[in-house]
């Protein structure tokens, strides 16, 4: 069962350094779960990060699931190869101010 795989998988190995719990919910029995997380289909699967929820809508396959979950939790970042690359980031309206830019 795929979602047993994903279940085990989060539960004992750190993703971005996380432990992060896996549940199902029989959304019949629990209608309002269900409208909180606006599912509208089955099987749906919701993640929670920081009191927000993200419907994932990819594929439920194992590998496909842990992807996304790596790419949800994960440090943002772009590697820049070239000094136009870097100036289009500069002048990019994505910029967030908050973080520099560096180099190695």
């Amino acid at each position: 069962n795929e979602y047993e795989k994903i279940s085990n998988y989060l539960l004992n190995n750190k993703i971005s350094n996380l432990l992060i719990p896996f549940a199902r919910a029989n959304v019949d029995d629990m209608k309002s779960i269900a409208l909180q997380y606006e599912v509208t289909e089955i099987p749906s699967l919701v993640f929670i990060k920081k009191q927000r929820s993200y419907l994932y809508k990819g594929s439920h396959r194992f590998e496909s699931v842990i992807t996304y979950v790596n790419k949800l939790t994960s440090i943002p970042y772009t590697i820049l190869k070239s000094s136009n690359e870097i100036e289009q980031f500069i002048n990019s309206k994505y910029i967030n101010i908050s973080y520099s830019l560096s180099t190695i």
